[in-house]
């Protein structure tokens, strides 16, 4: 496999595979060597998002040529946006604290606005901590708490006509997704494409396995499926195609 192709395979598996806690694709293309333009207008709204949704989002805001890239521009975006991240967590947090040792830690820690990830646990603890601390006693568990809670940003802006146009194509178990994505314009809409398309790929082969441990059940072999190791790691589960599989000697898929 080539770099290129090995760089691709290694961010679809990022974006693919949840447990793997990615936040951006490795491996991005080389940075020009040019100072990021820091005057560009998409910088102060991709901060000021970032700050409202305590989440980079630069990729919502940077042009697709240097979305996931190490562009100086994309570069200078994602430092500012981390710091605002930092700064916004620190200001609701110490809010947080203030109320609870207001209320002599009674109320809890209670944010007015949080995300639903690991990131506001360990902001929660480090509230309770310090609530805790300054109480000198235990720190209830917020009884009523409004959280505004933020969501994650959309990708609909990577699915784009090309990506829609080649994914469309992508149900056949034995199509090779870095091939059929090779020629997307940029990095994100390649690596959203072979991610749309590697999913259906994937999916293609469970179905065909399930149907293949089906056929076998029938005759009396053992409910058992097979499944690559790519796909394994990109989230298929033996236990539920052999489930697919059970289904299917019941009540057989059409041909």
């Amino acid at each position: 496999m080539s770099d290129h192709r090995v760089s691709i395979a290694a961010a679809t598996l990022c974006l693919l595979a949840a447990s793997l806690g990615c936040s951006s694709p490795a491996n991005e293309i080389s940075p020009r060597p040019t100072a990021p333009d820091r005057t560009a207008a998409w910088l102060p709204e991709a901060e000021a998002d970032s700050r409202a949704n305590l989440e980079d989002r630069c990729d919502q805001h940077a042009p697709l040529a240097l979305v996931w890239t190490k562009h100086p521009d994309y570069v200078a975006c994602t430092e500012r946006t981390e710091r605002a991240v930092q700064e916004e967590w620190a200001r609701l947090t110490g809010d947080a604290v203030a109320r609870c040792v207001a209320s002599d830690g009674r109320a809890g820690c209670c944010f007015s606005r949080r995300t639903q990830d690991a990131l506001f646990h360990a902001q929660l603890e480090t509230c309770n901590r310090e609530c805790a601390s300054r109480v000198k006693g235990t720190v209830e568990v917020a009884p009523v708490c409004n959280s505004s809670i933020v969501t994650p940003a959309d990708t609909s802006r990577f699915h784009t006509a090309p990506v829609e146009a080649t994914v469309a194509r992508c149900g056949n178990s034995d199509i090779d997704a870095y091939e059929e994505c090779s020629s997307m314009p940029s990095l994100v809409e390649r690596l959203t494409c072979v991610t749309s398309c590697s999913r259906l790929a994937v999916r293609a082969r469970f179905v065909e396995a399930a149907k293949v441990c089906a056929t076998a059940a029938s005759s009396g072999g053992p409910v058992k499926c097979t499944l690559r190791e790519d796909d394994v790691r990109l989230g298929a589960k033996i236990a539920d195609c052999e489930e697919l599989c059970r289904v299917y000697v019941r009540s057989p898929p059409p041909p």
